[in-house]
């Protein structure tokens, strides 16, 4: 399958950084249905705030996010320095509910010495 759009982006692993994370978002995917674009964003916001607020990440770290879009399908992935998680052992909270009901596919796992959290969405086609 073609690629048909890829962005990524990496900041500080810092509460000050979700504001210019949703920003980047709105650059690379305004092109989105409104209804879509909003749930992609709260849930790339969801799941960057997990990354600043419990990943317990030495100072300095990043939080990566990375897009891209093949067939119809938008995939996301966030990912911080770490080994990842269970999302079984984890108190439940927002973040990881919302990805359940508002991803058509999702994972916890670990890429390049990093955990990460990805989903996939089907997107409406013209």
């Amino acid at each position: 399958m073609t690629e048909l759009f890829a962005a990524d982006v990496r900041l500080a692993a810092a509460p000050a950084s979700l504001r210019p994370i949703r920003r980047w978002l709105g650059e690379e995917l305004g092109w989105l249905a409104p209804d879509v674009f909003t749930d992609i964003r709260l849930l790339v916001n969801e799941l960057a705030s997990n990354v600043v607020r419990h990943a317990s990440l030495a100072e300095g770290a990043e939080v990566a996010i990375a897009l891209s879009v093949r067939s119809a399908v938008l995939r996301v992935e966030v990912c911080g320095a770490g080994e990842g998680f269970d999302p079984s052992a984890i108190p439940p909270g927002w973040g990881l509910l919302l990805v359940q009901k508002l991803a058509d596919r999702w994972e916890v796992g670990t890429s390049t010495g990093r955990g990460c959290v990805w989903f996939e969405r089907e997107l409406p086609r013209p």
